[in-house]
């Protein structure tokens, strides 16, 4: 992270997604989704990919996400939607991700980057795969995030038989 003026900019050594809501909006809710641009600049680090640029933002939604850790922490976790399905740093494509700050992280964010990679070790069926991101939001830069495929049923993700709710019959289940 370089601190020029007092003001605090991107380290450079990570891509970094820029995020702007439309009028500039904050974002406050979590239940419902801002329309925004955004551009995704990989500053030529080898395996990724830039997706829109400055002078041609891609479009998007976003709102918070979270339960404690959008109450809890001043570093707010999103959840964004593209209007486009995009395969973001290598990932596979979807439309739906999210940022997560991991503001509760005193462990050098290691937590879940370490969670993650013993799920992938153990071969589990699923993991869901992320990415170190620096974010702007709004033209404020917000800090380290990453960029994580949201857990939903899909062949690539889950890949279960979704059922009605509250379903008894046991043939169905």
């Amino acid at each position: 992270i370089a601190i020029m003026a007092g003001a605090v900019e991107p380290s450079g050594t990570l891509p970094v997604l820029h995020i702007s809501t439309e009028g500039n909006a904050p974002i406050t809710s979590k239940e419902t989704y801002l329309n925004a641009t955004f551009y995704l600049d990989a500053l030529g680090l080898e395996g990724y990919e830039s997706f829109g640029s400055a002078e041609s933002p891609l479009t998007m939604q976003i709102k918070g996400r979270g339960n404690y850790t959008w109450t809890g922490f001043d570093k707010k976790p999103y959840r964004v939607k593209l209007t486009s399905k995009a395969a973001l740093l290598g990932m596979k494509a979807s439309k739906h991700f999210a940022l997560l700050a991991h503001a509760d992280d005193e462990l050098a964010f290691l937590r879940n980057t370490m969670g993650l990679e013993l799920s992938r070790r153990l071969g589990l069926a699923y993991t869901p795969e992320q990415r170190s991101v620096e974010v702007v939001l709004n033209g404020d830069y917000i800090g380290l995030y990453f960029l994580t495929e949201l857990i939903r049923v899909d062949k690539d993700r889950v890949n279960i038989t979704e059922q009605a709710d509250e379903e008894t019959d046991a043939d169905a289940i």
